[in-house]
């Protein structure tokens, strides 16, 4: 979690007066004047913020809301960091002479590193990416390992074979073991409880816990497509009960994750609170549901389809690390995980064609138009996919 991580998000205040904040037009809470402070109170101590309210990553109204106010409860229930908890004591007031010596010393070390930065840059990149959670790098080198397995798979097998090349070889299996590792090992990271409404791009609990148990589906699916198709152990009929078995077993750990972690009305994947970039977030939600419809009907290719979605899942997550460290934005985000859609669903839509995407978008007008429950819906479609459109 970065340092820059300070203040928890709540329930917006509007206030004026011996603070100095005023009201924009658009009722956001902004300093009238140079003159004006953001001063909070965390566990009886004074912090003066004002210099750190732009920089704050969940959005500077999730600080300025609570100047003249404690937010020692919001603060400690978001699960902020040790470093961020450090980073707060910078804004201290009425500091102690010891204290201010640190904070001098501090001020010099980060002069340092900022001269540092300006002459080496990959250094100041690589320190950022590389944390002290995880000492043994095993995280990283999994990181690597999987992006290099993207690359040949999409961008070798593909062009070569027309598949992903997911017959049930020992390698295919080591492959599949990397990614969900990769998945696994992120648990050795301190994340928030909760997910910043106004920042969801910051990894929180909700989203780890889902992505482990999504890493984990699409590695069944590409497990049982593998073990019919390539080795025959099961007929077609046992393949059918357990894909629907691990579609449905699957969901149910996502809805008790969703339970235990989430906030109500928003998810990892639906956020009624947001209205920006829609059309991204329908297209996102499309491809899910491509994704889905595609591991549920059995298909020579299915230890392809179960590879193929891990590309969405993981480089989302590599993404939001990425622009959590500051090192990309918002912007650079949608345009690289689109680009990971976009090239996750030409592989479906090369296999599958447009039948697929046919039936998944009735299915995705059903859900977002009638909020019709998932599991009659994917039941529904499961029928008419196999015996009326012969997918």
């Amino acid at each position: 979690m970065p340092a820059s991580e300070v203040v928890a998000s709540s329930s917006a205040l509007s206030s004026e007066g011996k603070t100095g904040i005023t009201h924009r037009k658009d009722d956001a809470l902004t300093p009238s004047s140079k003159e004006d402070r953001c001063i909070v109170t965390y566990k009886k101590e004074r912090y003066d913020v004002t210099n750190f309210v732009e920089k704050h990553p969940g959005g500077r109204d999730v600080i300025v809301q609570y100047s003249g106010r404690d937010m020692t409860e919001a603060f400690d229930e978001v699960g902020h960091s040790a470093t961020a908890s450090k980073l707060l004591m910078k804004y201290k007031m009425d500091k102690s002479e010891k204290e201010m010596a640190a904070e001098e010393r501090r001020e010099k070390a980060k002069a340092r590193d900022d001269e540092i930065n300006k002459l080496y840059g990959l250094k100041f990149t690589t320190k950022k990416l590389f944390t002290e959670e995880d000492k043994f790098l095993v995280h990283k080198v999994l990181g690597v390992a999987a992006l290099a397995s993207f690359a040949y798979r999409y961008f070798w097998v593909w062009p070569t074979t027309g598949t992903l090349g997911f017959d049930g070889s020992w390698f295919d299996y080591f492959t599949l073991s990397v990614h969900f590792l990769l998945s696994f090992s992120s648990l050795i990271f301190h994340v928030l409880e909760k997910r910043i409404t106004q920042n969801p791009l910051i990894i929180y609990e909700e989203y780890r816990q889902h992505a482990i148990v999504f890493t984990l589906n699409t590695t069944l699916v590409a497990l049982v497509g593998m073990g019919h198709y390539a080795h025959q152990w099961y007929d077609a009929k046992w393949l059918r009960v357990l894909l629907l078995a691990t579609f449905v077993g699957c969901r149910i750990l996502v809805d008790d994750i969703t339970a235990r972690h989430g906030t109500p009305g928003v998810t990892a994947v639906r956020n009624k609170q947001e209205q920006s970039l829609k059309s991204f977030r329908y297209f996102f939600s499309f491809y899910q549901l491509v994704v889905t419809g595609c591991s549920l009907i059995p298909h020579a290719r299915h230890g392809d389809f179960g590879f193929n979605a891990l590309i969405a899942i993981q480089s989302s997550a590599v993404l939001m690390t990425l622009k959590r460290k500051s090192l990309i934005g918002w912007y650079t985000y949608v345009i690289w995980y689109t680009a990971a859609l976009f090239l996750s669903e030409a592989y479906m839509f090369y296999v599958q064609g447009w039948r697929l995407f046919a039936a998944v978008g009735l299915c995705f007008y059903l859900r977002s138009k009638f909020d019709m429950n998932k599991y009659a819906l994917w039941g529904m479609y499961a029928y008419v996919a196999h015996f009326a459109m012969g997918l």
